[in-house]
């Protein structure tokens, strides 16, 4: 608990300078969602500081920051009264929401008490990053020692775990797991400000929120699962953008907040910055046929800063030599989107409220009015899923004799959740009305549907890292040459060893073709798994980690076909993993 509260701390003293800028610069509107616009915004503000700070060194970024939250917290004791009115609110209405949001935070939180370690394949991708950054002590522009190709990847969200690793003094992977429930809830909250805006229901944004932070999996408690914080921060900070584009400004305020959100997306996530380009080019179609002015304008000098800035920095960033054609990108392999999938992936509760609010949202549209841009929104993000999905899939066999999906639209589908979660607060409004109960009955009843999701919060507290493999990752890291590299079959091998390992990951947007490490390690250890003598010279010293059972089996193999191959050196407490070093390090006989 010590850990997520400081962690918190941390980044409340990073959204804090932006956060004050907010409260200076913009309007008030009513409490909640001035709050969560201008937290929203303080994030988008220390993503971009962070990110130019950091070519000077993470110890300046410290400073810097402390300084800017100092200046902040001063600002605040001097404008007493304007606090007073920044955080005037309905008491009993947020009761309610932040009943909601400690609900959902403990749900959230639970699995870290007992499985510290993330899940999945892109955090360790992510977290070897970051490791680095510390090392480094600000930017990495390449996967070095992992991997000898340049990076692509945006490293905004990186640069901010590294940063509160660097002030709190917590594991860079815990560190990881907490922000990524704390971005979470901050979503929920923002949500909420959003379907105020768009709707101007309270009571609708109280209840979406609800339906997104307990009953939907995938683009919400699903994060977890695999452990997508950039996507999932660059989804918070784009939903920042669209709420300022509803609380519509009639100055020139609106481009250069809506440009920051922009600047700061582009450096966290391409795919969240895919999404946004999607959504505001929607919006401006509809300005266009709409005919209103003011707003194409104000879409068109936000579109300008953000362009160049956006254009020289992928200039800039992306490797030089290489093409995106070269990443896995373009032909990512995600499984099929079927009908049943999706009901799984997203959650059946979710599903089944969104489709029925929906429907009732058509039926009684002068009751649930919704801004049309929110529907534009919520229309491009689902086009933008089936063309890539499905579309991509018929076309892609005729071009390249394959059929595969581009730009994972997986992500699409993901995003969507978000804004499908206001249907799912319709149906609940409709609900109650049929009912002729309150809240507390229609609380109930999604906390009744929230349980069908127990078994995903099971799952998340099975445990990912074994101890035993952790004592192996630790004796390879302190009693074995920086140059060793690492044959294991665990994706967090590489990130525990600090040395370059068979299953490192990477993300889809990096030069897949060019990573000889691990294609190496790779091919040496199916070969040794199969009792072949690898053919490939390695002349750095390798090693070997396994589970016992599998080692008993490839060490008796090995020792028939080449005796002495690999020479057990360690073995853990419980005798559940063993390390071998492996003797390649010299010319193969053939």
């Amino acid at each position: 608990m010590g850990n997520i509260l400081l962690v918190a701390l941390a980044l409340a003293g990073l959204a804090l300078p932006g956060f004050t800028w907010w409260q200076v610069w913009t309007k008030r509107d009513s409490a909640w969602e001035n709050l969560s616009k201008g937290i929203c915004f303080g994030f988008g503000v220390a993503v971009l500081g962070v990110y130019l700070l950091a070519f000077i060194s993470l110890k300046v970024v410290v400073y810097a920051w402390i300084l800017l939250m100092l200046g902040s917290v001063a600002y605040w004791f001097s404008k007493r009264a304007g606090l007073k009115e920044v955080f005037s609110v309905d008491q009993e209405h947020t009761k309610w929401l932040l009943g909601i949001l400690a609900v959902t935070a403990a749900l959230r939180f639970l699995p870290t008490f007992f499985e510290p370690y993330p899940r999945g394949w892109d955090p360790y991708a992510h977290l070897l990053l970051i490791q680095e950054m510390l090392t480094k002590d600000g930017h990495v522009f390449n996967w070095m020692p992992y991997e000898s190709i340049p990076l692509r990847y945006p490293t905004g969200s990186h640069l901010l775990v590294a940063l509160v690793t660097k002030m709190t003094g917590v594991a860079p992977h815990l560190v990881f797991n907490i922000v990524l429930v704390w971005v979470s809830l901050l979503t929920c909250l923002q949500l909420y400000a959003l379907t105020k805006e768009v709707s101007g229901n309270r009571d609708l944004a109280l209840f979406s929120m609800a339906v997104y932070g307990l009953l939907a999996i995938a683009g919400s408690v699903g994060y977890y699962a695999w452990g997508g914080l950039p996507n999932l921060l660059g989804v918070y900070l784009m939903l920042g953008a669209v709420s300022v584009f509803f609380s519509w400004m009639p100055d020139n305020k609106l481009p250069l907040l809506l440009s920051l959100f922009f600047i700061s997306i582009c450096l966290v996530h391409e795919h969240a910055l895919l999404v946004a380009i999607a959504v505001f080019a929607g919006f401006g179609v509809r300005c266009l046929m709409t005919k209103e002015r003011e707003r194409t304008m104000a879409l068109l000098k936000a579109a300008v800063p953000s362009m160049i800035i956006g254009g020289l920095y992928h200039y800039f960033h992306d490797p030089r030599g290489y093409s995106m054609v070269e990443t896995g990108f373009f032909k990512y392999r995600e499984e099929l989107h079927t009908p049943s999938f999706i009901l799984n992936s997203v959650g059946p509760p979710f599903v089944i409220f969104a489709m029925l609010g929906f429907w009732i949202f058509r039926k009684r549209q002068q009751q649930f009015a919704l801004d049309p841009f929110f529907l534009w929104m919520t229309g491009v993000m689902l086009v933008c899923f089936g063309l890539f999905e499905y579309g991509a899939r018929l076309i892609t066999p005729i071009l390249y004799g394959e059929s595969f999906a581009p730009a994972t639209p997986a992500r699409f589908l993901t995003d969507a959740v978000v804004p499908l979660s206001v249907f799912g607060g319709i149906f609940l409004m409709s609900l109650q009305d049929m009912l002729g109960c309150g809240r507390r009955v229609l609380m109930a009843v999604i906390l009744v549907f929230a349980g069908f999701n127990h078994w995903l919060y099971a799952s998340y507290m099975q445990p990912v890292v074994q101890p035993a493999a952790l004592e192996a990752y630790a004796w390879v890291q302190q009693n074995t040459p920086p140059d060793t590299q690492v044959l294991a079959d665990k994706v967090e091998a590489a990130y525990f060893c600090r040395r370059p390992a068979s299953n490192a990951a990477l993300p889809s947007s990096e030069l897949w073709a060019h990573t000889a490490n691990r294609n190496l390690l790779y091919d040496t250890g199916v070969e040794i798994l199969s009792g072949k003598v690898p053919q490939k010279e390695i002349k750095v010293p390798l090693v070997m980690i396994s589970e016992a059972g599998m080692a008993r089996t490839v060490f008796s193999r090995m020792e028939t076909v080449q005796p002495g191959l690999l020479q057990p050196v360690w073995q853990s407490q419980d005798e559940s993993y063993v390390v071998f070093v492996v003797r390649l390090n010299r010319p193969v006989k053939k």
